[in-house]
């Protein structure tokens, strides 16, 4: 007789049942993969079931839809033969974790609950029997403790207002129609620059806004004194902060992050012979990161503005920095060598925000994300 399994867990009820199969199911580090253009993340799982009064092992592979993105933590990708130990299989609402005993654990970022899982074998025998009172009973009680204390904040953070962080400058005024299309309506004098205030009260009395520099905005969001925020592309990927979610593309700010130069300097070099360089710019972490993908070490030095003096000056001969036209290179007599990213700006939400106050905080993803669907259609 087959007792293969094959399962989709499309909602929070499918994927309980898939976690309690895939409990005490063993996983090699190699028999892991992503495939970011796919967005699809695999792995095969070697299960523990009981059948005929025998304890047996059977290969299931299982298959996530949707992912945007994966993160590990406590796993070391080069060590493809070390073997895993699946707890359980959650959905946080904006990710599919994986949680393995050794506080190792899988994040993958996605909106939606598409799990795919079919048995590979009929199996075989094994002498293992799982025990929940050792190392994985503590890891058990520690995950009912965690979600015990969510529901703490939870409880909490429903009486408390939600804060939405902004950023001063063009992209506060370039948002402004989507907020009034989402219902948002800040209190008068927000969206004037000489006002001092730094918060605001909204037409919704349990949002507040404060306005803070851009990188302030990541800050604020990484930190948890702020549930929601928008923040450009180019902030987020400088940042790279774990607890810093994005599900919404505002398709406002567009500009690009690019390498320039002084147009002497390329008749002077060819940027293909670079090894060393150095860079003046605003965001030191991805510049290094560019660069050294291409083999060339980046010596960064940090500047919150005016990086178009730095070649003139003798500070450096290359930087990095945000064009929306090119006009300020220009007039600077800098030149535009290579594109690094572009850029647009997103709405943020705190992960640990949206698990205490999910339908708060989704409520307001969607209607962001309507504002944005409807923009589009009618231009």
């Amino acid at each position: 007789m087959d007792n293969r399994q094959k399962l989709a867990a499309l909602d929070l009820a499918d994927l309980t049942v898939l976690s309690s199969l895939l409990q005490d199911a063993t996983v090699l580090v190699g028999d892991m993969g992503y495939d970011a253009e796919a967005e699809q993340f695999m792995l095969v799982a070697a299960r523990f079931i009981t059948e005929d009064g025998h304890n047996r092992r059977r290969l299931m592979g299982v298959n996530i839809d949707g992912v945007k993105r994966a993160r590990r933590y406590g796993i070391d990708l080069n060590r493809k033969e070390d073997v895993l130990s699946l707890l359980s299989v959650t959905f946080s609402g904006m990710s599919v974790d994986l949680t393995f005993s050794g506080d190792a654990m899988l994040t993958l970022e996605t909106d939606q609950i598409r799990v795919f899982a079919a048995d590979l074998d009929e199996g075989w025998v094994t002498g293992f029997q799982p025990s929940h009172n050792s190392d994985e009973g503590k890891i058990s009680l520690m995950t009912n403790l965690g979600q015990a204390q969510l529901n703490e904040l939870a409880e909490n953070d429903s009486q408390e207002k939600l804060i939405l962080a902004l950023p001063k400058g063009q992209i506060l005024q370039s948002i402004r129609p989507k907020m009034e299309h989402a219902g948002l309506i800040p209190e008068d004098g927000f969206f004037n620059e000489k006002d001092r205030r730094l918060r605001f009260s909204t037409n919704d009395p349990m949002v507040d806004i404060i306005r803070v520099r851009s990188f302030d905005v990541a800050t604020f969001l990484a930190y948890g004194a702020a549930q929601m925020g928008v923040a450009g592309s180019d902030v987020l990927m400088e940042f790279d902060h774990p607890d810093i979610y994005a599900p919404v593309d505002l398709n406002t700010g567009h500009c690009r992050m690019v390498v320039a130069t002084q147009a002497k300097t390329l008749t002077e070099e060819d940027p293909r012979s670079w090894s060393h360089v150095r860079v003046a710019t605003k965001y030191p972490r991805l510049t290094s990161q560019y660069f050294a993908a291409r083999g060339v070490q980046a010596e960064c030095i940090k500047l919150n503005g005016a990086m178009e003096l730095a070649p003139g000056l003798g500070l450096c001969r290359r930087i990095v920095d945000l064009v929306e036209t090119g006009s300020t290179l220009e007039a600077n007599g800098l030149v535009e060598v290579e594109e690094i990213a572009k850029i647009t700006s997103k709405l943020v939400v705190n992960r640990v925000a949206w698990k205490t106050r999910p339908e708060v905080i989704s409520n307001w993803i969607k209607r962001f994300r309507e504002a944005v669907d409807d923009t589009q259609s009618s231009t």
